[in-house]
């Protein structure tokens, strides 16, 4: 999470007028949901209540949710994720001309010695 999405999280965290909710696709044990409690509360150091709650829509991930702000991992989310930084790569490369070094000495290599 970059520090713009973090400290916007944490803004919502502080100022949710309920629990944050946490969601997962199966029900978490409580030493599961205490972790996630203390890691909550260390990595944004805020104190706050989190509800749980089931989502099987959510297949093998979380989604943590304040104020309209959430941070969401899912196996879902990461192929979606990773598919749009292959197409990006994709079209990006087929657009792209020679970097600018290449092409420097593709000139140097044509150019005649001693000009």
């Amino acid at each position: 999470m970059d520090a713009h999405a973090k400290a916007a999280l944490t803004d919502a965290l502080r100022s949710a007028p309920e629990a944050a909710l946490l969601r997962s696709a199966f029900e978490l044990p409580d030493a599961q949901k205490d972790q996630i409690r203390s890691a909550v509360k260390e990595a944004l150091q805020v104190d706050v209540e989190v509800r749980f709650e089931i989502a099987p829509a959510l297949v093998s991930g979380v989604e943590l949710s304040a104020s309209g702000q959430k941070v969401a991992w899912s196996i879902a989310e990461y192929l979606r994720s990773l598919s749009e930084s292959v197409r990006a790569l994709i079209d990006g490369g087929s657009s792209r001309a020679r970097p600018a070094h290449a092409a420097a000495k593709a000139t140097e290599a044509a150019a005649p010695h001693g000009a």
